[in-house]
């Protein structure tokens, strides 16, 4: 579906109907680096992007998860820094414990915790009265990759039939490809650190195990 320059890649429920899903809105002059995508279920869809560029850093894979996770994530200091000190509410409620273990169990971060905005660009939930109003969708990324989130924020003006608000994710691509080139980098330096060391034990150990033989010799 393409609309003002953009195209939505959707994943939708297997039903029929018109509701629930996921996707991603993607400015058309990206479309030449698209890969591939794979919508899964009405929750769950993945999508490659590589810059020709870049189509040496094979192996690479940015993981985003977001949606609506019913979960208050609060400030608390002992999940710092799974979580950082911006999120609407102070403690996390029984999902938002849920959300940061499984955050810290897979090696992510709640990005939505992170960016100083004022409340009315953080709340993603409002009641149908606009009584009360909570921040339950958030966005989790890969640890190693947070420099590469700019921004993440939601949009009252997005009108989805929806008692939740759009969330908006800025990511910097060229930041997350360079991200991972220096860990191509860090990895090849450790593994070659370890190529060293291994051969400098080998030999030591093959001078040790040939000393024996030689003083036999000169008996």
């Amino acid at each position: 579906m393409r609309t003002n320059g953009m195209t939505i890649f959707y994943s939708r429920s297997s039903n029929g109907k018109h509701e629930n899903g996921v996707g991603f809105l993607v400015n058309d002059q990206l479309l030449p680096s698209i890969k591939k995508f794979t919508p899964v279920n009405d929750r769950i869809c993945h999508i490659r992007i590589a810059e020709r560029v870049y189509n040496g850093l094979s192996g690479y894979c940015l993981k985003v998860i977001l949606g609506d996770f019913n979960s208050q994530v609060g400030r608390e200091t002992v999940y710092r820094p799974t979580i950082g000190s911006e999120s609407v509410h102070d403690m996390s409620n029984g999902n938002g414990t849920r959300l940061v273990e499984f955050a810290i169990a897979n090696g992510l971060i709640v990005s939505s915790s992170f960016f100083p905005r004022k409340n009315i660009n953080k709340y993603t939930w409002t009641s149908p009265r606009g009584i009360y109003k909570s921040q339950v969708d958030h966005v989790l990324v890969d640890k190693v990759h947070i420099l590469c989130i700019k921004d993440v924020r939601s949009k009252r003006g997005a009108d989805g039939d929806s008692y939740h608000f759009l969330v908006l994710v800025k990511l910097g691509i060229k930041d997350a490809l360079d991200t991972h080139a220096n860990r191509l980098e860090e990895q090849l330096e450790v593994q070659t650190a370890s190529e060293i060391i291994k051969n400098s034990v080998l030999k030591v150990a093959n001078n040790t195990i040939k000393q024996p033989s030689r003083c036999k010799a000169k008996q």
